[in-house]
């Protein structure tokens, strides 16, 4: 049940308790609209509809309040004495006339909004003046602080959706890279790997490779068991890039145009030509200079430095750009991009051209190469998703082509702030680097080849884009073998974790399995393992049987080996790693000691994963980091541990990896 913006929230039990659908009035905003209208006659009975519903909130309102008071503000006690008469009997006052509340504020709303569509102009929310029951700073809720100097784009477009007066219709347009859909992805707090509204209230799709069926179901989905043809209330449906939908006419046309036409339907979309659109409309122009904040941009785009998520390939290095933030104002796509650019200014073609030439004469052949594959993708990717499909594509050299890819990834912006997520989204760049149609088919090739199981779910961005490539690649296409780059776990990886790391100077006599002895010694471990490790106890000083007295018989009766020569690696949560100091291999066991599954054949497979785990933990997932970002670095780090070791990620019912790093705690 929603709760109306009006109610106190200390009153939010007592509420819930009656259990009454009290309508969203919002009497503030409404008593500005009305006196804004003035004392015309028309509004004379709308005037007096007001304050018989100002009468009737006070009423229920005061009747919660004597509610809360009764019960000492208990929110527990309220709820539990909620079939008590101390609150059924608000209840069953209220039952009866609810129905009629609504109808008034109905009829007020409706009239009122009549009466002020008759006034004027659609309001400039961006510049003003705006109507008086809109808020000069909006309260941005819960979002993120906008960047690159767009508070003003993004306040214009919070009063838009606050003014429930104004059109219905708010139309987001700009230049390519202008940020529109980093904008709307804002303002309905979405981001990757998917978009979503307020269930019930509001829907928000992301049209990127979609058809109008599938772009329709996911819009019935968010909207429930009503759907778009059963709606009898105002919802806003946020519709993010359009023009890379499969079929933008279509789109236009078979959904656009019928959510404009829909009287419960506030939209809020992004779209090149406002004029096409059959509504009037609130037009939000990113190329607006009054959109973004100049001093603010400056400071942002001075802030821009260069990221390396494969340091072991790649270094990333902080070069001066041969472009101002003046030059690149006041596009954000193009400034992350100009920021990034180390090559020559050749003077010469619009600024965006310019931006790209200098980009691409900046990195090597080998990036330019990564770059292009990136240019293929329906969507934003993952730094290991990238790195698989590139490897798939030039799989005569994985290695150069993962050193392509880690020199793209540092040179190139983020396709989502706080994300690790890449496109190539500036049209010029894309172009230069001509990415050929039949990319399609070997990307649809080197997904199709990647290893499935049961237990894991098809990786994101196949499971979003993999039809839509096929579509491009014409014809059916079977798998290549997986290709993906050779992994060394060095010394110099585990140093730059930033951890402390277990080296062992000394091991147990029954570690007798020589070349996990060298590894301890040269390369090491984070000593606290995935979580917590071992607490106080050193790797390798005591096998089993020295611990866990009370379970030996227990655990011996699984052991792939004598306790004597078992010695536990990595206790995680219910789970525990066994290493057979003979044989140098790895075992999962479950605290239920049923069984011991093989999860890794040596101990530097078991470093590779803590390695990638450690360092995207160290690099977005922080406790300042994005809401989503965990959720999107489980999914490409399943994949790239996924095809690096399948048996490991797979390796009976609920594996232990894949559960790891999709629990929350994980990467938080």
């Amino acid at each position: 049940m929603d709760v109306p913006q009006d109610l106190p929230r200390e009153l939010d039990s007592a509420f819930h308790a009656v259990g009454l659908p009290w309508p969203d009035i919002r009497i503030d905003q409404l008593e500005r609209v009305l006196e804004e209208l003035g004392d015309r006659p028309e509004s004379e009975r709308v005037h007096e509809r007001f304050r018989m519903l100002r009468r009737g909130q006070d009423l229920f309102f005061r009747m919660l309040r004597d509610i809360a008071d009764e019960h000492g503000g208990d929110a527990m006690r309220i709820l539990r004495h909620k079939d008590r008469p101390c609150v059924s009997a608000v209840r069953d006052t209220w039952a009866e006339t609810i129905g009629q509340v609504e109808e008034l504020h109905e009829a007020v709303r409706s009239v009122a909004r009549a009466l002020v569509a008759e006034r004027a102009a659609t309001s400039d929310y961006l510049a003003g003046p705006w109507p008086a029951w809109v808020a000069g700073r909006p309260d941005r809720g819960i979002r993120e602080e906008p960047t690159a100097g767009r508070g003003p784009a993004c306040d214009a477009l919070l009063r838009w959706r606050d003014d429930r007066y104004g059109p219905r219709v708010c139309v987001v347009t700009g230049s390519p890279a202008s940020g529109k859909t980093t904008l709307l992805a804002w303002s309905c707090l979405s981001g990757l790997p998917s978009w979503s509204g307020y269930p019930g209230k509001e829907a928000a799709v992301l049209l990127r490779s979609l058809s109008v069926a599938e772009a329709r179901a996911e819009l019935e989905a968010e909207l429930g068991r009503k759907g778009l043809d059963g709606l009898d209330e105002t919802v806003l449906v946020t519709l993010g890039d359009p023009q890379r939908s499969l079929d933008p006419e279509a789109m236009l046309t078979e959904l656009i145009i019928p959510l404009i036409e829909n009287p419960h339907v506030r939209l809020l979309l992004e779209w090149p030509d406002p004029a096409a659109l059959p509504c009037e409309a609130f037009v939000l122009d990113l190329d607006d200079p009054r959109c973004t904040d100049r001093e603010a941009f400056a400071g942002w785009y001075a802030a821009q430095s260069p990221h390396s998520p494969f340091p072991e390939w790649y270094a990333a290095e902080d070069a001066p750009s041969p472009f101002t933030a003046g030059q690149v104002y006041p596009s954000p796509g193009l400034a992350a991009l100009a920021a990034r650019a180390k090559g020559a200014d050749p003077g010469e073609g619009t600024i965006a051209e310019r931006v790209t030439a200098a980009w691409l004469d900046g990195v090597s052949p080998a990036a330019r190469d990564a770059a292009q594959t990136l240019a293929l993708t329906l969507g934003p990717a993952g730094p290991y998703t990238w790195r698989l499909l590139h490897c798939g594509r030039r799989r005569d050299d994985p290695a150069e082509a993962a050193r392509g890819v880690a020199e793209a990834a540092a040179s190139l912006p983020l396709a989502v702030a706080g994300f690790p997520s890449y496109a190539v989204s500036l049209p010029e760049l894309k172009a230069a680097l001509d990415p050929p149609l039949h990319g399609h088919s070997e990307l649809v090739a080197v997904m199709r080849g990647w290893p499935r199981c049961a237990d894991l779910s098809t990786p994101s961005y196949a499971s979003v884009h993999l039809e839509a490539h096929e579509r491009l690649a014409g014809t059916p296409i079977p798998p290549l073998p997986l290709c993906r780059p050779p992994v060394e776990v060095t010394r110099e990886m585990m140093d730059g974790l930033g951890c402390e790391l277990a080296r062992p100077r000394a091991f147990h006599p029954a570690l007798a399995h020589g070349p996990t002895r060298r590894f301890m010694a040269e390369v090491g471990l984070p000593k606290d393992g995935l979580y917590t490790g071992l607490g106080e106890l050193e790797l390798f000083t005591e096998p089993m049987t020295g611990q866990w007295p009370d379970d030996h018989d227990e655990l011996a009766a699984i052991s792939p080996c004598p306790l004597e020569s078992l010695f536990m690696i990595d206790s995680m949560d219910s789970w525990y790693l066994f290493l057979d100091g003979g044989t140098g291999r790895i075992y999962e066991v479950h605290e239920s000691l049923e069984d011991a599954r093989p999860a890794h054949d040596d101990v530097a497979s078991y470093a590779y994963f803590l390695y990638v785990i450690h360092r995207t933990r160290a690099l977005w997932c922080g406790k300042d980091a994005q809401g989503k970002a965990s959720d999107w670095c489980a999914d490409d780090l399943i994949l790239e541990l996924h095809t690096y070791s399948p048996d490991t990620m797979a390796s009976g019912r609920d594996p232990i990896w894949p559960l790891a790093l999709t629990d929350y705690t994980l990467l938080t």
